[in-house]
């Protein structure tokens, strides 16, 4: 499904504006599977056509006379952003937590490194309760031992249900990095760019 501006938001838009492209390669990852999100509604090309159009309703037309081309353009990115990290796969997981992209952090924004929060992050799940265990896994059984510092060789459920509240938790910032570095996974996709960009280093 192809992601919709309505008309009003559109016209706003200067030619040839990086909303364009951001929306077509946007299109691409939200038809992948949303791994470790197989019980959410979906958050797809349709659920950001319903945030635009929301969008487009609260914003009274001599308002939107108003604003800058530039601030229609962020509002249809931030729309488009929200969710898209619920879409990363196993390769991008990897990268993020374990591999190029692990010490990364914005420094007036993040107090951790993508690591270190997975790692904090673990260690309270180690320690969860039967009453969290329930909440989140469907059962009291702990969370196993040796994912620290890898992911486990088969992906189970259990691991995807384990991975997914991690990503919920920091979804917004996940948003923010892709606008900022790409699409995580063995190869980068620069979400604002027609083409892929280079592979990321090797792990």
């Amino acid at each position: 499904m192809a992601i919709v501006i309505p008309e009003q938001l559109k016209s706003k838009l200067p030619e040839g504006s990086y909303v364009f492209t951001l929306c077509a390669n946007a299109e691409k990852l939200f038809g992948l599977d949303a791994v470790y999100f197989a019980e959410y509604t979906k958050h797809n090309a349709e659920h950001v056509n319903a945030v635009l159009e929301f969008i487009e309703k609260l914003i009274p037309p001599h308002s939107l006379e108003k604003l800058e081309s530039e601030t229609v353009e962020t509002l249809i990115a931030a729309a488009v952003f929200h969710d898209i990290g619920m879409f990363i796969q196993r390769d991008g997981l990897r990268v993020l937590l374990f591999g190029a992209y692990a010490n990364q952090k914005t420094g007036h924004l993040d107090k951790q490194t993508w690591h270190e929060a997975w790692v904090d992050y673990y260690t309270q799940v180690r320690r969860w309760g039967d009453r969290k265990l329930i909440e989140v896994f469907g059962d009291s059984l702990p969370v196993e031992h040796g994912l620290r510092d890898k992911l486990p060789d088969e992906m189970t459920d259990r691991h995807k249900l384990l991975y997914g509240e991690f990503l919920r938790r920091y979804h917004q910032r996940l948003a923010h990095d892709i606008a900022l570095h790409g699409f995580f996974g063995n190869e980068q996709i620069n979400v604002f760019k027609t083409a892929t960009a280079t592979a990321s280093p090797k792990n």
